[in-house]
């Protein structure tokens, strides 16, 4: 989509123009002084940003809709449950817009955790005017399986109703991007971890069908190709996936820069021993909150919401390495930065403006129209005479097509 310019100046403290306002969503059970750092720096940064007005003790608000038999069955619907949330975030939207009028800036609705899925649910009941990007941090945006062995769907119904009423990127308005920490995968809460669980590492799995396609690749091709379509079917952005492009290329021998996606995966080896050794609490903590989100313990995500979990279908998908659930992570020596961390926002904060996205899909463009012949078919030969990676780099470029770029 296109990026709407302040069409005429506006300030805020100091004299500074307003970029863009940005509306930020607490999750369960924080406050809105939790926010206070991540509003400062995005208000340095040329931001106006307001934070619904949320306490703690707030939450507690939730136990009035024990008396709904809805509860009881697991049906309940967010509204009149979570009325109290909504009118906290209008209330904090209406002053944002009053701040940004003069400047005829666009807003974005940067939603935490649960404020994800309410963020979503204020959309649907109070519109959108004015709101041209939504961006989650660590949100559970999907309802856990039903009937799930030993899962109780902790919201009572809640995401399961926002889902049916408001599914995916609902408004084609506004551009969705959902932004997902990897910070341990979980293991299960008793008995022993699979393989892929026994190690808390960085290094994402690797996807079947990628798997097979390289199969008969030399191993630092099939290695590249296996990232390459992994970045494909859900690509952190469009400079991304044309950094596994890239390593297929050089790994295959065009490129003249073979062998450096295999100096990668020795770093990452070294870590994984270092590692070993605190993972199994964490893990094992972690994984018991995973089943009770996606119904499976042994996946990726932030301590808190797994990754599979928090995202939705037709938005940007973002995975963040080592980051955190919640600003408490910054507090404990033992967890570490949060997605509202200074050295974290620098990873995706152009993804709350959007101004970057023209740039990556050129550079996208670009990218596969080189590494493509006329036909459309790919161009890089390996030396082995396999086509595996011929085939890993169409099904990349169409992935890449269909969900990276908009026309």
């Amino acid at each position: 989509g296109t990026v709407r310019v302040c069409a005429r100046a506006g300030s805020f403290g100091h004299g500074r123009s307003v970029r863009r306002g940005v509306l930020i969503l607490p999750g369960l059970g924080n406050n809105a002084a939790d926010y206070g750092p991540l509003a400062s720096l995005l208000e340095a940064r040329g931001m106006a940003v307001e934070v619904a007005q949320v306490s703690r003790l707030d939450w507690s608000r939730n136990a009035a809709a024990l008396v709904d038999p809805n509860w009881w069955k697991g049906t309940l619907q967010p509204r009149p449950a979570v009325n109290w949330y909504l009118e906290r975030a209008d209330r904090a939207m209406q002053k944002l817009k009053r701040r940004v009028e003069a400047a005829d800036a666009p807003i974005t609705m940067l939603a935490h955790s649960a404020g994800g899925w309410l963020g979503r649910v204020y959309l649907m009941h109070w519109g959108t005017a004015g709101v041209d990007r939504y961006v989650s941090l660590g949100s559970p945006h999907m309802p856990p399986p039903r009937d799930a062995p030993g899962v109780v769907d902790q919201t009572r119904g809640l995401l399961t109703a926002c889902n049916e009423a408001c599914p995916g990127a609902y408004h084609s308005s506004i551009s969705y991007v959902t932004i997902a920490g990897k910070f341990l995968h979980g293991a299960p809460l008793v008995g022993p971890p699979t393989a892929a669980t026994a190690v808390h590492t960085t290094t994402p799995p690797t996807p079947p069908a990628a798997a097979a396609a390289a199969a008969s690749a030399t191993p630092a091709v099939a290695a590249a190709a296996a990232a390459a379509a992994g970045a494909a079917t859900n690509p952190r952005s469009a400079a991304d996936l044309v950094a596994a492009l890239r390593r297929v290329a050089a790994a295959a021998g065009r490129g003249g820069r073979g062998g450096g996606y295999e100096g990668v995966g020795r770093a990452q080896g070294q870590g994984q021993a270092q590692e070993q050794q605190k993972v199994p609490l964490l893990a094992r903590l972690a994984g018991a909150g995973y089943q009770q989100v996606c119904g499976h313990p042994e996946v990726w995500g932030d301590f808190i919401v797994p990754q599979p979990s928090a995202h939705l279908h037709g938005a940007t998908q973002v995975d963040l390495e080592g980051v955190f659930h919640s600003p408490l992570g910054e507090r404990l020596p033992f967890f570490g930065p949060w997605y509202g961390s200074e050295q974290v926002l620098d990873l995706w904060f152009h993804h709350l403006t959007g101004e970057d996205e023209e740039k990556e899909q050129q550079l996208l463009r670009q990218e596969l129209q080189r590494m493509q012949g006329p036909d459309g078919a790919a161009v890089i030969i390996p030396a082995n005479g396999s086509s595996a990676v011929n085939e890993v780099l169409m099904s990349a470029g169409r992935g890449a097509m269909a969900g990276a770029i908009k026309h």
